[in-house]
C-alpha cells in the first residue's frame, strides 16, 4: 500500500514471474583453412600415335602445406569434357587422368577446381593460389603449362637436363 502526502492510499497486486536466461548462443569455432595452392597439366605419352592429359591438383593450408583427405571436384572442359572426383593423398594431391587421345589431337584442355570439402577445415576459393589451368595441344603435343608447375618438383625448368637417370 501507498500513501500520498495529504493522506490517500491506494494498493494493487502485480504479479512477477521469474525465468531463467535465454541460453546464450554456442561460442563461434573458426575452421582452418584450405585452399587450391596448384593445378599442373601435362601430356603423358603412350604411343607415338596417343596419350592422355593428367591434371594434378595439390591442396595447401593457410601456411601452405599440404592437406590430405580433401575431397576435390575438378570440372574438365574443352578437348575432354566431365567431372572427375577424389580425395588428396599424404602430399596433399589429387591426381586425375583423362581418357587416351590422338597424338594429333588439337585444341585446349582446361581443368578447373569446382569444390573442396575436408572434414576438418573449411574450403576459401578466395585464397586459392590458382583456379584452373589449361593444356594446350597443338597436335604435335606441345605443352602449354601455368608457370608454377614443376612435375618433377626439383626446381628446374621441368626437362630435367643434366640428370643422369640410368
Amino acid at each position: 500500500m501507498v500513501t500520498d502526502n495529504l493522506g490517500a492510499s491506494a494498493s494493487t497486486t502485480v504479479q512477477i514471474v521469474v525465468s531463467s536466461a535465454p541460453t546464450p548462443p554456442p561460442p563461434t569455432v573458426t575452421k582452418p583453412i584450405c585452399r587450391v595452392g596448384s593445378i599442373g597439366l601435362s601430356w603423358v605419352k603412350v604411343t607415338p600415335a596417343n596419350g592422355y592429359a593428367q591434371g594434378v591438383v595439390t591442396i595447401v593450408d593457410a601456411a601452405g602445406k599440404p592437406v590430405s583427405g580433401a575431397l576435390v571436384t575438378v570440372k574438365a572442359t574443352g578437348l575432354v569434357a566431365g567431372t572427375g572426383q577424389g580425395r588428396t593423398d599424404s602430399r596433399g594431391q589429387l591426381v586425375l587422368v583423362t581418357t587416351r587421345l590422338p597424338a594429333s589431337a588439337k585444341g585446349d584442355l582446361t581443368f578447373a577446381v569446382t569444390a573442396v570439402s575436408h572434414p576438418t577445415m573449411a574450403y576459401d576459393p578466395t585464397k586459392n593460389v590458382v583456379t584452373s589451368a589449361t593444356l594446350t595441344l597443338a597436335g604435335s603435343t606441345v605443352v602449354v603449362q601455368p608457370p608454377a608447375y614443376r612435375p618433377h618438383g626439383d626446381g628446374d625448368r621441368d626437362d630435367d637436363r643434366g640428370h643422369d637417370h640410368r
